[in-house]
């Protein structure tokens, strides 16, 4: 994890209007964090008012049923593989969850994790009822379209599809439904989202953040 200031630190800078870059590039130099150690203030460390934004937009899953889920698919899969692995998956600021493994465009499935990891989202898709999902993969990332292939072929007892595109942030910011992300430029895109891996992951599982009460 990164030391407690460090993160206040950053917050404090953001709350007064630093811009992102500008704030983690003073709190870098002040506390010499390594390059794993600034990617988690930047995934997780977020203002007050990015936090009050994107709580507005945040959907429980009780108000899904029966609506059309928009899956952001990497980003929900391999955040799910994380947790999978007993890799650290972290509550944000913003109450989203996301992982800090940053394999993005590396991603390569693993057909015994991958396969465990589907599972345990379609079992919480079933129990959330959606009127149909649309499971979104990168393209650009290898063999995308053979680990659609290989979802839509599998029995989920769900009418959902996978399927590829240039820009899943672009499908997701623009289809008519639920968008399930933990991106950050999706989330503030969108009117509606679902914090999916939320709903797939144990409630006592995620990390948190520090909190900065009494330090300033």
């Amino acid at each position: 994890m990164i030391h407690r200031q460090a993160v206040c630190d950053y917050r404090f800078l953001l709350n007064r209007g630093y811009s992102r870059s500008s704030a983690l590039r003073v709190v870098t130099e002040r506390y010499r964090l390594r390059a794993e150690q600034r990617n988690l203030l930047l995934r997780s460390v977020f203002s007050e008012e990015e936090c009050r934004r994107r709580r507005r937009v945040k959907l429980s899953a009780a108000d899904v049923a029966g609506e059309r889920l928009l899956v952001d698919g990497y980003n929900l899969l391999i955040t799910v593989e994380c947790w999978k692995l007993g890799m650290p998956v972290l509550r944000c600021d913003d109450g989203f969850l996301r992982d800090f493994r940053g394999v993005y465009g590396k991603y390569r499935a693993q057909p015994c994790l991958t396969r465990s990891a589907l599972e345990s989202i379609f079992s919480t898709l079933r129990r959330l009822e959606p009127e149909s999902v649309l499971m979104v993969f990168d393209s650009m990332v290898s063999r995308s379209g053979e680990l659609c292939s290989w979802i839509n072929r599998l029995e989920t007892g769900l009418r959902l599809v996978a399927e590829t595109a240039r820009s899943p942030d672009a499908v997701l910011r623009s289809e008519q439904g639920v968008a399930c992300t933990g991106d950050t430029a999706v989330i503030d895109g969108c009117s509606a989202v679902l914090d999916l891996a939320a709903e797939v992951i144990p409630h006592a599982y995620p990390l948190s953040m520090p909190e900065c009460k009494g330090l300033y």
